[in-house]
């Protein structure tokens, strides 16, 4: 994912990575970059949804595809990947480009 590709989510809000971060696979993971940031590693399964998203699938998409992945019900699913999508638009790594939400 690039600071081009859009992240698509409930009540029409968008989500793009924010300038600058960059990221590394890694077998248990993966590690954001930020300039002039320590790097930040996000464990399994939240990078799962990161993988997800730099596809891009829609957050119906996700949410699902976290139930198969994360072993979760539907609605813990869906949890999981608002809560580590606002995480990620709190700590910079995304930023909205469409919505309040």
């Amino acid at each position: 994912m690039d600071s081009t590709t859009s992240l698509k989510f409930d009540a029409g809000v968008t989500c793009r990575t924010a300038a600058g971060v960059q990221w590394v696979v890694e077998r248990t993971g993966l590690i954001l970059l930020r300039p002039n940031r320590p790097p930040v590693r996000v464990d399994y399964p939240e990078a799962a949804i990161w993988d997800l998203l730099s596809r891009p699938y829609d957050f119906d998409t996700t949410a699902a595809m976290m139930q198969h992945i994360a072993a979760l019900d539907e609605t813990a699913a869906r949890d999981l990947v608002t809560k580590t999508v606002n995480d990620w638009l709190e700590e910079g790594f995304l930023e909205r480009t469409h919505g309040d939400g």
